[in-house]
């Protein structure tokens, strides 16, 4: 019961910006059949208790089949992140397991059992956790950080060969990065493989102590640091990708609820149904502009990069913000109208305002409707442009999967 109550909040939470969009549509469909509430006495103080019930059970109907799937499950908020968590930890492990401990002493078996019992944390994170931590993101986050310092550790532990492959991968990794300081990470990247290519042991020779060669022990430890230091990259780019698309789908949850508050309270004042229609009918033009300019955007855009979300939260606003673009433009269009019309004349300028939500009269302003809604549209492509600088990152740091263990 209290798993399925934590589905139904998590379903709440997805659903948050498209739930008051659909309630105001609702409402306007119900206003344009009963009329105002001034000329119809049964749409009195019952029909206004209708405005928190209706936004309430549009919320739940919505977030009802998240709830029965099981939406706080890690392989169904992300399965791209989940599958690829379970491999890389699976990886690891036979790493682990099959790497020899570093001059057999209790220092390896220490590293060892710790990035076990690492590794075991995160797949029972992965397979029997639950909440709105996956909701949100930052339990993947934090699992990517967790796998990243046993990935880092195994460096302590592995033969020499096997570090001379690591270090190989890292250098592919870098070879096309942005990363600030790639130059002198090759070089240090240079001086460990010097390091494990010689014939020392674990110690520095006397007559190289002071020549900048690197010791056994610290070429494994910038080898660990150097791969902790990219893996932190990319995870990082993910965090502000997750926070993007958090900030975005809080900002359109908000933005719907004060468009329903504002629709009752146009309803509360009197406003004609004829005028609530038209208003709505350009929200659903602009809405309709907004879900093609973003389909042209998204027919640029890369999708190599799993961005946790980002595309299908921009799905949400794209027609929310569009909509609301629409129906200012007629507004503001109307109203630079009636600004030219003289003092003596402001009744006809009254009318005018008035009859700028009438489509049969004013047929135009659908056109002017669709042009304004184009105007997010610019808002949209910098957010784009901002998510493929981070999927850019993601790209130029890309990881190669290791060989399994011989």
């Amino acid at each position: 019961m209290r798993a399925w109550l934590g589905d139904l909040v998590a379903g709440l939470l997805v659903m948050a910006p498209v739930a008051p969009t659909l309630a105001c549509l609702y409402i306007v469909a119900d206003y344009s059949a009963s009329g105002s509430i001034s000329s119809d006495p049964q749409y009195g103080l019952a029909r206004i208790a209708l405005a928190p019930c209706a936004l309430i059970i549009s919320w739940v109907v919505l977030a009802l089949p998240y709830s029965i799937v099981g939406l706080t499950k890690a392989e169904r908020v992300n399965s791209s992140s989940f599958s690829e968590l379970l491999n890389r930890v699976g990886e690891a492990r036979v790493w682990c397991l099959t790497s020899g401990y570093l001059e057999r002493d209790t220092s390896g078996e220490s590293i060892n059992r710790a990035v076990c019992g690492q590794l075991s944390e995160i797949e029972d994170a992965l397979n029997h956790h639950r909440g709105l931590c996956w909701i949100f993101g930052i339990r993947y986050i934090s699992l990517w950080r967790k796998l990243h310092t046993a990935e880092a550790l195994l460096a302590y532990v592995e033969p020499k060969h096997r570090l001379l492959t690591r270090t190989a991968q890292i250098r592919a990794r870098i070879a096309d990065s942005k990363m600030i300081g790639a130059t002198h990470t090759n070089s240090q990247l240079a001086r460990v493989e010097a390091a494990l290519s010689g014939d020392g042991g674990g110690g520095r020779p006397a007559e190289s102590a002071n020549d900048g060669s690197m010791s056994d022990v610290e070429a494994r430890a910038s080898i660990g640091q150097i791969q902790r230091s990219i893996d932190d990259l990319r995870t990082d780019s993910y965090a502000g990708l997750l926070a993007a698309r958090n900030l975005l789908l809080s900002t359109s949850a908000l933005t719907g609820l004060f468009l329903y508050t504002l629709l009752w309270l146009a309803i509360f004042a009197g406003i004609e149904a004829a005028t609530i229609r038209a208003a709505a009918g350009f929200y659903l033009v602009g809405a309709l502009v907004g879900l093609f300019s973003l389909l042209y955007i998204q027919a640029g855009a890369g999708s190599a990069v799993d961005d946790y979300g980002l595309s299908r939260a921009r799905l949400f606003v794209a027609p929310q913000l569009s909509g609301i673009a629409a129906v200012m433009g007629v507004v503001v269009t109307a109203m630079v109208a009636v600004t030219q019309v003289g003092s003596a004349d402001r009744a006809v300028g009254s009318n005018m305002l008035a009859a700028s939500f009438n489509m049969l009269e004013r047929p135009v302003n659908v056109l002017v409707a669709a042009v304004f809604a184009f105007s997010p549209g610019l808002v949209l492509d910098r957010l784009r442009r901002q998510t493929e600088d981070y999927k850019e990152e993601l790209r130029s740091s890309r990881n190669i999967p290791r060989r399994r263990a011989e």
